[in-house]
């Protein structure tokens, strides 16, 4: 077979494969051989020097550049790199101020959340953090006034019992005084020795106080200690022995429940002093039921008032006066 039954081909133009039967023509001079393609297909020349794609590629488009190393796609024409947004200063400030004020919180976050839909960009995050953090102090504020309320109302509630329980000005039962002319009265006082009896507002008697002859003048006996001052120009020492009595239940101090003066003919009252003695009434303890105990008072008494005068003796807070006469 000649090369007139298979002409050459244009330059540029692939080759007309032989027909069934036919032998290939050989290479031209200075052609390269082709090389066969997979699949029985003819090969195709690459225009412009550029390599065909291999088996599974999709060959570029029109216009289109191939991708470079790295898989970075090239810019379009005229295109711009993308831009990251910032986050929303709102968002940020909404959760920072949860913490601090939550009702600023509450209203930052939200308008942080829409502009982000709106507008796009982040912070999305922190707004929804803020949101929820807002959220949770409201109902925790909410929480706290209603127990607050409810306890200020149970407190008044229970003040309001405990004033409604105490007893009103005129409930109250003082003990009766003795009448002017009883024994222990001042008109018709008491002797020393006798044992002065107070009642509750019962009737029942829960302490008893006794007076003892006093020493008129216990001036040396008060010298006796160098750190005792001397009595006030005018006046005496008087050192009167005091006994006490408790038959109530409950423990009581004697100085505190008795109360003990000098009442002068001219109705002037004198109360004890404090010094150094011995057996010092001041100092007993606690009386329980039935206890009884004895100790010294000391007064400063003008001497032109010694003669004519009583001894008041009282006890408890709503003080029942009794007088003993000061012979």
């Amino acid at each position: 077979m000649t090369h007139d039954q298979h002409p050459v081909p244009p330059f540029g133009q692939p080759p007309v494969p032989p027909q069934y039967g036919e032998q290939p023509l050989p290479p031209q001079y200075g052609e390269q051989p082709p090389v066969a393609s997979p699949y029985g297909q003819p090969p195709v020349a690459s225009p412009y020097g550029q390599q065909p794609p291999q088996y599974g590629e999709q060959p570029p488009q029109y216009g289109q550049q191939p991708l470079q190393y790295g898989g970075q796609p090239p810019l379009q024409y005229g295109g711009q790199p993308p831009v990251k947004r910032p986050t929303e200063p709102l968002a940020i400030w909404g959760l920072v101020t949860a913490f601090l004020f939550w009702p600023a919180g509450l209203v930052l976050s939200i308008l942080a959340s829409k502009k982000i839909k709106r507008e796009g960009g982040e912070g999305a995050g922190l707004s929804l953090a803020g949101l929820i953090i807002s959220i949770v102090a409201a109902v925790s504020t909410v929480i706290v006034i209603i127990m607050t309320i409810v306890l200020s109302a149970a407190a008044v509630t229970t003040l309001n019992t405990v004033v409604e329980s105490l007893p009103t000005e005129g409930s109250l039962t003082e003990p009766e005084a003795p009448a002017d002319d009883a024994p222990g009265s001042r008109t018709t006082p008491a002797a020393y020795g006798d044992w002065l009896q107070f009642v509750n507002e019962s009737g029942a008697v829960e302490w008893e106080t006794s007076v003892g002859a006093p020493t008129w003048d216990a001036t040396a006996i008060i010298a006796a200690d160098e750190y005792n001052e001397v009595a006030p120009a005018g006046s005496t020492y008087v050192l009167l022995p005091v006994s006490f009595r408790n038959l109530t239940t409950e423990a009581k101090t004697p100085w505190i429940e008795t109360t003990v003066k000098f009442v002068s003919a001219d109705g002037r009252s004198f109360d004890s002093v404090f010094a150094s003695i011995e057996n010092d009434a001041t100092d007993l303890g606690d009386l329980y039921e039935g206890g009884e105990a004895s100790g010294d008072l000391l007064f400063a008494i003008p001497s032109d008032s010694l003669v004519g005068g009583t001894w008041s003796v009282s006890y408890g807070w709503y003080a029942t006066e009794m007088f003993v006469a000061a012979s």
